[in-house]
């Protein structure tokens, strides 16, 4: 789902629209603002990419038009993030 959000709502394997452009337009802001809870606005200065963070120790960042990165560690720190993923 990274790639595809960072391909504008493309599966950059199959070729097929899975999110229209302007949900991905949506989204990316949401992410970068709001994806990795209390730590988001530090996520943003210092990294400067989407991403989100999930309770299952999943984070996954989308670079528009680059790419998109999932790491999983199911550690989490004291903010609800992935320890290691962070």
């Amino acid at each position: 789902m990274a790639a595809t959000l960072a391909n504008g709502g493309m599966n950059p394997h199959t070729g097929m629209r899975l999110v229209s452009p302007d949900a991905v337009r949506c989204a990316l802001p949401i992410m970068m603002t709001a994806g990795m809870y209390d730590y988001s606005g530090e996520w943003t200065f210092n990294v400067g990419v989407p991403a989100k963070s999930g309770v299952g120790g999943c984070v996954f960042m989308s670079i528009p038009n680059l790419c998109g990165i999932s790491v999983w560690s199911p550690r989490l720190d004291a903010i609800g993030n992935s320890a290691r993923g962070v």
